[in-house]
């Protein structure tokens, strides 16, 4: 959601950042965190919500269903399975991340990604 409040171009930064093949995915249970922002909140974080739900269909990014509970532990489980790199701007699941040795692309100063193998 971030990257709408901002206005960064995710897609060139990360391309940016990430010079071998990469694809894009997104946890179902991100997906239903968005899908519940955009439905209940107000404001800008609503709108955020509702351009990342936007992005995900026009660039046809595929969700995968995940079989663990929350999301952030389905992005963690997802992420040792399949050995992806997880773009992330909250505190708590970056430290997570790091602990586990999990790959991490974060946004630094409002304007750039940072990634931590």
């Amino acid at each position: 959601m971030a990257i709408a409040q901002f206005k960064i171009d995710i897609f060139s930064e990360i391309s940016k950042v990430c010079d071998f093949g990469h694809e894009f995915v997104v946890i179902d249970r991100v997906h239903g965190e968005l899908a519940e922002i955009a439905g209940r909140q107000k404001g800008k974080d609503r709108d955020s919500a509702k351009l990342a739900m936007a992005i995900i269909t026009a660039k046809k990014i595929k969700i995968l269903k995940a079989k663990s509970g929350d999301a952030d532990e389905s992005l963690l489980d997802e992420a040792k399975k399949h050995k992806g790199i997880v773009a992330t701007q909250d505190y708590g699941l970056r430290s997570r991340l790091k602990a586990e040795k999990i790959p991490l692309l974060t946004m630094r100063q409002k304007k750039y990604f940072v990634l931590y193998k």
